[in-house]
């Protein structure tokens, strides 16, 4: 979820509800997206990491069932506790998982940005005393699926477009 589009205690309510249908199986990815994406949607980035440090800490109280807002509002709690993945291009995501996710989540990277981005989560995780058993990595490629190739390489087309007149992708 990209933490500019949703607010956060709407993301917990969904992510407790996903996470109870899911069977404990849910994991929260959470992201800031990339500065040109936000820009073409007049949406003012800010500090992306003090946002998302922010999200978090509001996603995670009212998983504990704490009343949020001037209105008191509750979210019910998850039975079973959701993981909080980043989605991280950059070091100062990656650090930020390292400190207070449960683990990052890489796609479309060349190998060489995503050893860094796994080198730099990991040493986080080691500074805050975290053990390295708690702290996950994942990487994700994108599948288009076809009956025939000119059909799956067309999908892949039009879906990777947009991500290939970004940075680090």
């Amino acid at each position: 979820a990209n933490v500019y589009y949703r607010e956060p205690l709407l993301c917990a309510a969904a992510a407790e509800m996903l996470q109870t249908e899911a069977n404990g199986r849910f994991i929260l990815g959470l992201g800031t997206s990339h500065r040109p994406a936000l820009d073409a949607l007049g949406i003012e980035r800010g500090d992306a990491r003090a946002r998302l440090r922010h999200y978090v800490d509001v996603v995670r109280r009212a998983h504990r069932g704490e009343p949020l807002a001037a209105t008191g509002i509750r979210v019910r709690a998850p039975a079973t506790p959701v993981p909080i993945y980043f989605g991280a291009l950059v070091k100062e995501t990656a650090r930020l998982a390292g400190e207070i996710a449960d683990g990052v989540m890489l796609y479309i990277a060349p190998p060489d940005r995503m050893r860094m981005m796994i080198d730099t989560a990991r040493a986080q995780v080691q500074r805050h005393g975290r053990k390295a058993s708690d702290f996950s990595i994942t990487t994700a490629f994108p599948v288009f699926l076809a009956d025939d190739r000119k059909s799956a390489l067309e999908a892949a087309r039009r879906g990777l477009f947009f991500c290939v007149t970004l940075p680090f992708y």
